[in-house]
């Protein structure tokens, strides 16, 4: 079964390739409000998607992710209820193995 995650906020990508190396089955997306990380974070880890959007405003679709990992995300944002309902809206929920 192909698992998606989705990761926000792209400054910590040593977690994210720590991540990667643990569980190379899974299809990341990166994303981040500040572009420049996500540039920075393009040139660390090829071939992932990344998404430069605000997580207030999430363009995945919903029930499209399986886990979502948020690393410094919450306290730079002003309405953290709003991010919260669009990271409930785009989780899948499915049994894990």
């Amino acid at each position: 079964m192909n698992r998606s995650f989705s990761k926000s906020g792209a400054r910590p990508a040593t977690c994210s390739c720590w991540a990667r190396e643990r569980i190379p089955s899974i299809r990341w997306i990166g994303s981040d409000y500040v572009r420049g990380p996500l540039e920075k974070l393009a040139r660390e880890l090829p071939g992932v998607p990344l998404l430069h959007f605000d997580l207030r405003e999430c363009p995945l679709r919903d029930n499209s992710v399986d886990a979502v990992l948020m690393l410094n995300v919450l306290e730079h944002i002003d309405d953290e209820a709003r991010a919260m309902h669009y990271v409930q809206r785009i989780f899948r929920r499915v049994a894990w193995p």
